[in-house]
């Protein structure tokens, strides 16, 4: 179904080519989905997933951020670690605006 498409292609690291899996600093991976959580979200229809979906996408963001945060703090390259600050300021706007929706429609 396209739903359960759409859950794994926003899913990092899951049946995507060339995906990237981050570590934090205690070794669980950052910003992933884990199996369990990603056999409930298939359950899921309406309201229920889109919620859902944004709480995977959020987290998802919040992985991405803590990447582009070790290249701005580890980093040489100043064009990379420019493209790390974009990524970081654009991932929190956009968790702002997904924590948003989610506070409007709980």
């Amino acid at each position: 179904p396209p739903d359960a498409l759409l859950k794994r292609s926003i899913i990092p690291g899951r049946d995507v080519p060339g995906a990237v899996r981050t570590r934090n600093s205690v070794g669980s991976a950052a910003g992933l989905i884990g199996e369990e959580q990603l056999n409930q979200l298939d359950q899921l229809q309406g309201k229920a997933f889109d919620l859902a979906f944004l709480d995977a996408f959020s987290s998802h963001h919040r992985g991405v951020i803590e990447l582009a945060s070790k290249e701005l703090r580890e980093g040489s390259l100043g064009e990379v670690k420019q493209l790390a600050r974009q990524v970081v300021d654009g991932r929190k706007a956009e968790i702002d605006q997904l924590d948003g929706w989610k506070r409007a429609w709980r």
